[in-house]
């Protein structure tokens, strides 16, 4: 599915970055939904996360209360 989404932002001329995962093993997910969250707070105006279920990268990357103070 990535590489479907990467085609598609690319022939629609949008500037993408990928930041993994980059093989079919399981990893764990809090690594790269920090790097995607970090990286949208930093350089990006979105992100897209793709999962198995979404529920573990959603709630990691959902802005809380005390994100706005930060």
């Amino acid at each position: 599915m990535k590489e479907k989404v990467k085609i598609f932002l690319n022939k629609s001329k949008i500037k993408s970055l990928d930041l993994g995962t980059f093989s079919e093993e399981r990893v764990d997910y809090p690594d790269y939904a920090k790097k995607l969250a970090l990286s949208v707070r930093k350089k990006s105006s979105f992100g897209i996360l793709i999962c198995g279920s979404g529920i573990g990268c959603l709630l990691y990357t959902s802005p809380s209360p005390r994100d706005a103070h930060e």
